[in-house]
């Protein structure tokens, strides 16, 4: 019963986080809201391929668990998912509200090849998400295009991952505390 909570608050929250329905369940109740009536919102995942030992990075299972949580779960929502890399058939990305990369990066970041055509995408509105170490790629032209879309990116001996042991002296007062 946990996994399944857990699984289901984070489909929750990926779609409460990327803006992917338009109204929350309880203002369609109250305002008796019709879906059916809107487009559905096209989800991309491009899954990079297995990185690591065996088992530790999961990128296509896991893009294929949010595809499948997104596509049972809501109704203004259609997601599909590519395997293993940029995917051959650009087409794929035909009628693409947002392209959510699951992957490793560095130097051989599946997207640098693409880049001009991702950027075309996104000029025509089209939202990027960056899970994982998706958001790390080389300074240059490649950095410069992720700066443009997501704000900034990750380089290597650069960026600092954020792994330490904070100091507090004081907590501050508040219920949380």
């Amino acid at each position: 019963m946990i996994k399944v909570l857990k699984i289901s608050i984070t489909a929750l929250a990926f779609l409460g986080v990327f803006g992917l329905t338009s109204h929350s369940t309880f203002e369609k109740k109250a305002t008796n809201f019709d879906s059916s009536k809107l487009k559905k919102k096209k989800v991309v995942f491009v899954a990079g391929s297995d990185s690591h030992g065996s088992g530790e990075h999961k990128f296509i299972e896991g893009c294929h668990l949010q595809a499948k949580l997104l596509n049972e779960n809501t109704t203004d929502v259609y997601a599909v998912v590519t395997e293993n890399g940029w995917p051959r058939d650009f087409s794929i990305f035909d009628g693409a509200d947002v392209i959510v990369m699951y992957s490793d990066g560095s130097e051989d970041h599946m997207v640098i090849p693409h880049l001009e055509e991702v950027d075309e995408l996104v000029k025509k509105g089209v939202g990027m998400v960056a899970m994982h170490f998706a958001l790390e790629v080389p300074k240059g032209k490649a950095g410069d295009y992720f700066t443009k879309w997501f704000g900034g990116y990750f380089q290597t001996y650069y960026s600092v991952n954020p792994v330490f042991v904070p100091k507090f002296m004081k907590f501050p007062q508040h219920p949380i505390t």
